[in-house]
């Protein structure tokens, strides 16, 4: 899906826009607070600990029109000139269009557009795992993320569904249907009875951070790899979330663990208990997003034998 040489029609897409080029650097662990890492770039170069990188930030919503060779356009004024790179036309959420290096868009995980049903995405670091988290969460979903510590990842996509406006399939010219597709994401917030976002974690200490952060993002503490508070986690989704279970689930617990406990959380979540009947009060979600190094690591060496993951 990632790899796709062209995107077709109506894909849906998240733009970059470029920060300029910046010097990667060996993390500093006397200079990083815990749950504050950046964003992703986009590497240039052999990805050593001082290559050039760009710098990106998510930018809108869209949804591709077509490829255009037309070098105009572009929102990328301080990336470097790549003359040979195509542009794609995109449409925005109220209808304006833009030629796009196609390096600067992401491809969206949407809802009913890949083949299969549930899907498991895995990535080994913090900032890949956060921006996967609020590309393919569309508008009308919802999401939790088990693992939340500080409570940044939630709160990221909160906003992205609460502020970024959805991409009609219809083309541009409806100016009230695409400012009704624009205002989906006026989703409720902590104070709401229901909500789109929520997350949890089983330190109270992180929780109390999160929500003195995100007052505007739902918390709750819930150990998750533990029969009594999965069970909790699947009754506070039914009651506090829009959709009563998640449509998309980001699981970061602690990152790294081993493996073990990666698969057992993915366990828990794919095969939920005697409290909910599946297809009745309980849905699986369509996308699970893990951040694991070791679990990468597995598929990666599975994939490279020809093995099934």
């Amino acid at each position: 899906f990632f790899n796709t040489p062209s995107l077709g029609k109506d894909q849906l897409v998240w733009v970059l826009t470029s920060q300029g080029r910046k010097k990667k650097r060996k993390k500093d662990a006397n200079n990083k607070a815990k749950g504050d890492e950046g964003d992703d770039a986009k590497n240039d170069g052999d990805g050593g600990s001082n290559s050039s990188a760009i710098r990106t930030e998510l930018f809108l919503r869209a949804r591709v029109v077509s490829e255009s060779q037309k070098q105009g356009d572009d929102l990328d004024a301080k990336a470097p000139p790549q003359n040979d790179e195509p542009r794609v036309l995109v449409r925005y959420p109220k209808g304006s269009t833009y030629n796009v290096r196609k390096s600067f868009l992401l491809p969206v995980l949407e809802p009913g557009v890949v083949t299969s049903d549930r899907i498991v995405l895995v990535v080994p670091e913090t900032p890949e795992y956060r921006r996967a988290a609020v590309v393919h969460t569309c508008v009308g979903e919802t999401f939790v993320e088990i693992g939340c510590d500080y409570g940044m990842c939630v709160d990221r996509v909160r906003k992205a569904l609460a502020e970024v406006g959805a991409v009609p399939l219809v083309a541009a010219g409806d100016e009230q249907e695409n400012e009704n597709a624009s205002k989906d994401g006026d989703y409720g917030d902590s104070d709401s009875s229901q909500v789109a976002c929520l997350g949890v974690d089983k330190s109270p200490e992180s929780i109390e951070i999160a929500v003195e952060r995100y007052p505007k993002t739902s918390f709750s503490v819930e150990d998750a790899l533990s029969d009594e508070g999965t069970a909790k986690m699947r009754a506070l989704c039914k009651q506090k979330l829009i959709s009563g279970s998640p449509n998309v689930v980001a699981i970061d617990i602690n990152g790294n663990r081993i493996l073990d406990h990666v698969l057992e959380c993915l366990e828990r979540v794919m095969n939920p208990g005697d409290d909910v009947v599946l297809g009745k009060d309980w849905d699986l979600p369509r996308l699970i997003v893990v951040k694991s190094r070791f679990l990468h690591e597995e598929v990666k060496r599975r994939q490279g034998q020809g093995l099934q993951c």
